[in-house]
């Protein structure tokens, strides 16, 4: 993470605080600290970046960015003056979007702007920070269990739009992308979907996390993630001609969903999660978890989305930090040791020299080894198969002139992780004619 860009961010922030007003009294509450969070069923997630609520807001208000404090998922904070005004408009600004909320979608997407909590220059020093971000929690609290109250607690009747139209992009538009990237390409002819959240997301958010932090540091990092997922995202994409076919579904500030190629979409996984502590920093605690699913262009796009996300649950449920590939679950350390090993099977799978080129019914025997391994080491069946693993496989490998395989293959069945590279090898080669030696 550039501290250079951490740098510039407090300098912004810390001129538009001091420029609100000249600093004569350092306990008057010259500040107002209104929080918003923004829920939704699915069906809206991949337009809410689309939304701008916070640029929204401060356009009406008069306001510059530097007032957008933090934008991360599906919140935001904004510092504004505290003036009559200010909380005039607020109020008028809130039943706009109650009323939008109810008209447009029918109260299923909602956004809750809380009244605001007041502030002076000496709250935002560290020793005062934690009982000012706890007062900005519960009033963002209220606000939410106050969803829709601007409209709801008025005698006011809101009749929903006949002509109600749908302004997002539907799952029918994402399923026509679909089809726009199914192409001819050596291998089996699937898509895939890669859906990513941020782990640890509630800890940034918490007061744990934010002791011993000052505001100006905490709003830079809100920052730098929230522009990751806005811009970064679609500007990694570009920079690589390899994710020329990918598409995104939906990015916000903890959630990411992409479509693609396939092998193009594992080996962008591969990648994001670098990019991605690059970019956020391994100090900050933050880490990715994924899942990927494959699937044909005309599948209900209903039923992709469930099964991306289900592959996600099942990293989440690994402790996080991981991806779920195939149906298996590795922590994303591994997969550049899978990565390694699945490039080096496609390879011996096209090798020219029929002496050590490998057919794809070797490979997928591979995984027999692995099955063997688990019965013996969960089971307790020491029947002789299973114990000779090891030395058949080093006796198999040495026919093929491929002993030098054998670590990287003994490695990957004791981890239980060979069926991500073996299927990955075996699909980048379905139907091409590898009849190597069995």
């Amino acid at each position: 993470m550039s501290e250079n860009l951490i740098n510039e961010s407090n300098m912004r922030l810390q001129e538009y605080l001091e420029n609100i007003d000249t600093i004569n009294d350092m306990e008057e509450k010259k500040y107002l600290f209104v929080s918003c969070d923004i829920s939704g069923i699915q069906k809206y997630s991949n337009i809410i970046n689309n939304l701008n609520y916070a640029e929204k807001i401060l356009n009406r208000l008069g306001l510059p960015d530097e007032c957008k404090l933090i934008s991360t998922g599906y919140r935001f904070l904004l510092l504004l003056p505290n003036t009559s005004s200010t909380k005039d408009k607020l109020k008028i600004i809130r039943k706009e979007i109650d009323t939008e909320s109810i008209k447009k979608y029918y109260g299923e997407l909602t956004i809750c702007i809380s009244e605001g909590v007041e502030a002076s220059y000496n709250d935002l020093t560290q020793g005062k920070l934690e009982l000012l971000f706890r007062k900005i929690e519960q009033d963002a609290e209220a606000a939410r269990q106050n969803k829709l109250g601007s409209i709801l607690n008025t005698s006011e009747d809101f009749v929903l739009s006949e002509d109600y139209r749908n302004e997002i992009e539907t799952l029918n538009s994402v399923q026509k992308t679909f089809e726009e990237i199914s192409r001819p390409k050596k291998g089996v002819k699937y898509l895939a979907m890669f859906r990513a959240n941020i782990d640890n997301l509630n800890y940034f958010f918490s007061l744990e996390y934010k002791k011993g932090i000052t505001i100006y540091k905490y709003t830079a990092l809100s920052r730098l993630l929230n522009d990751f997922f806005a811009t970064g995202l679609n500007n990694f994409i570009e920079a690589d001609a390899g994710y020329k076919d990918i598409r995104i579904v939906f990015s916000h500030g903890d959630d990411i969903c992409v479509a693609g190629h396939w092998d193009s979409i594992i080996n962008f996984a591969v990648n994001f999660r670098s990019e991605f502590m690059k970019v956020i920093g391994e100090e900050n605690k933050l880490t990715v978890s994924a899942g990927i699913t494959l699937f044909r262009h005309n599948y209900p796009i209903e039923t992709i989305m469930e099964n991306a996300k289900e592959a996600l649950e099942m990293s989440k449920n690994n402790g996080k930090d991981s991806l779920t590939l195939f149906g298996e679950t590795v922590k994303w350390e591994k997969l550049g040791e899978l990565k390694k090993l699945w490039e080096k099977l496609d390879e011996l799978l096209n090798e020219k020299d029929k002496m050590r080129k490998l057919s794809t019914h070797f490979v997928s025997g591979l995984l027999d080894y692995q099955k063997r391994y688990i019965d013996l080491s969960e089971n307790n069946n020491y029947k002789q198969g299973n114990a000779l693993w090891k030395s058949h496989l080093y006796y198999s490998l040495a026919k093929r002139e491929q002993t030098y395989l054998k670590d990287m293959l003994e490695k990957s069945i004791t981890d239980k992780t060979l069926k991500i590279p073996v299927t990955y090898a075996l699909y980048k080669n379905k139907g091409e004619k590898t009849n190597g030696k069995n």
